[in-house]
């Protein structure tokens, strides 16, 4: 995809991170009575002298900073509940902040970064890009360790280019992430989530992403492996799930895990509260280059393992 090329211009580097953070406790009990400050992101002059003679990059990259500050701000407004009402402030003022050693703040911002260890790229489909060693995430951070690689928490989204529902999704994971610290519980894998509120999934009807079945899945197969309640919709539908917090649905989420070699996770998410409910793991992937292989997608095992899990 060709805004594939300019994505790659706002790369910051960073160490590989899995779903959850691991900050300590006491830095999110620091973060529970800081003010949150939404990063928004400013053109850079350097990026836009690179794009001056490509119109059609420097274009998307310009819409793409517009759209994401105005959908941060529009899901942190609705979704943010773990602090006070969080306020928006652009990169520049943030580092001035930093710079000022003023620790009444804590930063949560949305970027892309390099899977260097990853031994292929992302598959090709709708909501992924193609040839990509890029992962897109939510972090946050103390504004005095900001961008200094010690994030309390990092959220990798399904998307380099998120939409609302990714990033309220990511949000209430995030989210569910710092309460169940603060209130004591083992976080460290998705599955400590799971043995919580797994066994809700049979009572929800859950939503497959057309764009996200393997192969030639039929209805049949699906039902022999899934016999829960479900549907095949597109990610509008959702999406439109996630930003209403509908409890009645659950949805998946492949998000990447950047472990040394590719891996992707599948996380079925309770679209109300963003809980995980079950999980699947497909098999790491470490073929140099480019493959066929789709054990990121949704096919039988993955939903087997779905119930499994949630058991």
């Amino acid at each position: 995809m060709r805004y594939i090329f300019v994505l790659s211009l706002l790369v910051i580097s960073l160490k590989s991170f899995s779903q959850f953070g691991y900050g300590k406790v006491e830095d999110i009990q620091d973060i529970k009575k800081r003010t949150l400050i939404i990063l928004l992101e400013e053109e850079d002059g350097k990026i836009l002298k690179k794009l001056a003679k490509k119109p059609d990059e420097l274009k998307f990259y310009k819409e793409e900073i517009v759209r994401l500050n105005a959908d941060l701000t529009e899901i942190a407004t609705k979704f943010w509940t773990f602090t006070s009402a969080p306020i928006t402030k652009t990169r520049t003022e943030v580092e001035a902040l930093k710079a000022s050693k003023d620790k009444k703040y804590a930063v949560l911002a949305f970027d892309r970064y390099k899977a260097t260890d990853w031994a292929r790229d992302f598959y090709g489909a709708n909501r992924y890009a193609i040839n990509s060693k890029l992962i897109g995430a939510l972090f946050i951070d103390l504004i005095e360790e900001f961008e200094e690689r010690k994030s309390i928490s990092v959220q990798n989204l399904p998307n380099l280019v998120p939409t609302k529902g990714d990033l309220a999704a990511g949000f209430e994971m995030m989210q569910n992430y710092l309460n169940a610290r603060l209130a004591g519980k083992k976080r460290k894998e998705t599955m400590d989530e799971v043995k919580e509120n797994g066994a809700q999934l049979k009572s929800k009807t859950l939503l497959l992403d057309k764009e996200d079945l393997k192969g030639k899945l039929k209805p049949a197969d699906i039902k022999a492996a899934y016999p829960y309640t479900y549907k095949i919709v597109s990610y509008t539908e959702i999406e439109k799930a996630i930003l209403e917090k509908d409890s009645q649905y659950a949805l998946v989420q492949i998000v990447p895990l950047s472990l040394g070699t590719l891996s992707f996770e599948h996380i079925v998410l309770d679209a109300g509260t963003g809980k995980a409910l079950s999980q699947y793991l497909p098999i790491q992937v470490t073929t140099i280059g480019n493959s066929s292989n789709t054990n990121e997608r949704i096919g039988e095992k993955a939903l087997k393992a779905y119930v499994k899990n949630a058991d």
